[in-house]
């Protein structure tokens, strides 16, 4: 008898660290937090649950969402938690979801968006949506997350002024995608803020509808600001047993210089094949610069402060080759 309750005792020592090793592996993937679903799944039962907040080991957050070992949680700790607290099918939305994304630089309070209604949490505010299609969730840092547009739809309706930003810096990570926007708002002509977010993209167009000569124009100049030399415009380049066209390039430095439009670079297609041809010039020895049109026309001065330390870098380089 004194054997069999060793033996126990012993197995049940063993569960007991797994279920330990499990709880720490599921917080720290998860910002210090974790759901009473997750806990039961991995082996301890409310009742022991209960326990652990009553002795601190838990704290906790919203309605079975807990803080292991600490409630002192990160903004992204704070976002994951209001969202398990949610339950399935909701995500971070509206300005949270912005931040998340790197859209916005601050938020607030945590925005949520359900299919569902749900009870009201202190630090939270969750909206009502008709319905949720698969393309409008992501998971994004282990944080279930509106897509890209659908953060901007929350945006113009509570966050007009944050849009046109937005809508810049989604340009630029490459996530501004006009026909997941355009398929979005064909599913929501009536909610609110898409008039809005119409409105903002068609003022947004507007500033990338410069003819091509006149972004050589503007570009050529930069160049020449610079001390650049004079590039080869829309000139066709060998590489990989093929080819491809750069907007400028200069042969001798081994430079390419691509300026990205509205137009041909506005779905994740033309960002991917981009991102193909820029590869396959890094592997031939060129090496490639990407401006936005914005930045060529409204913010010259960064770009030639940029080529300027371009050039001195290839000159400071080329006097060091030569001295050798």
């Amino acid at each position: 008898m004194a054997d069999a309750r060793r033996l126990s005792d012993a197995c049940g020592g063993k569960v007991a660290v797994r279920r330990e090793r499990a709880l720490a592996g599921l917080a720290a993937g998860q910002y210090g937090v974790v759901s009473l679903g997750q806990l039961v799944a991995i082996g301890f039962s409310p009742r022991a649950v209960s326990r652990r907040v009553q002795s601190g080991r838990l704290h906790r957050l919203h309605r079975g969402v807990y803080a292991a070992g600490h409630p002192d949680l990160s903004l992204r700790g704070r976002w994951l938690a209001a969202t398990l607290a949610g339950g399935e099918g909701v995500v971070l939305s509206h300005r949270s979801a912005a931040h998340l994304r790197k859209l916005i630089d601050r938020s607030g309070a945590v925005e949520m968006t359900s299919s569902r209604k749900l009870s009201p949490r202190r630090g939270v505010v969750c909206r009502l949506s008709g319905s949720l299609a698969q393309a409008d969730r992501e998971v994004v840092d282990a944080i279930p997350c509106a897509s890209v547009p659908l953060t901007l739809l929350g945006l113009a309706a509570t966050a007009p002024a944050t849009l046109p930003g937005a809508l810049a810096r989604a340009e630029r990570r490459g996530r501004l995608d006009l026909s997941a926007i355009a398929e979005m708002l064909g599913r929501r002509p009536r909610t609110p803020g898409s008039p809005a977010l119409r409105r903002a993209l068609r003022a947004y167009r507007v500033e990338w509808e410069w003819t091509r000569g006149e972004l050589e124009r503007r570009a050529l100049a930069l160049f020449g600001a610079a001390g650049m030399p004079r590039p080869d415009v829309n000139a066709w380049i060998a590489v990989a047993g093929d080819g491809c066209e750069v907007d400028f390039s200069w042969p001798s430095l081994r430079l390419a210089i691509e300026a990205d439009g509205w137009e041909t670079h506005g779905d994740r297609r033309a960002f991917e094949e981009d991102r193909r041809r820029d590869a396959a010039l890094v592997a031939a020895g060129w090496r490639v610069l990407r401006f936005t049109w914005r930045q060529v026309v409204h913010e010259p001065e960064a770009v030639v402060a940029i080529l300027r330390q371009l050039t001195e870098a290839r000159a400071t380089a080329g006097r060091r080759s030569h001295a050798r």
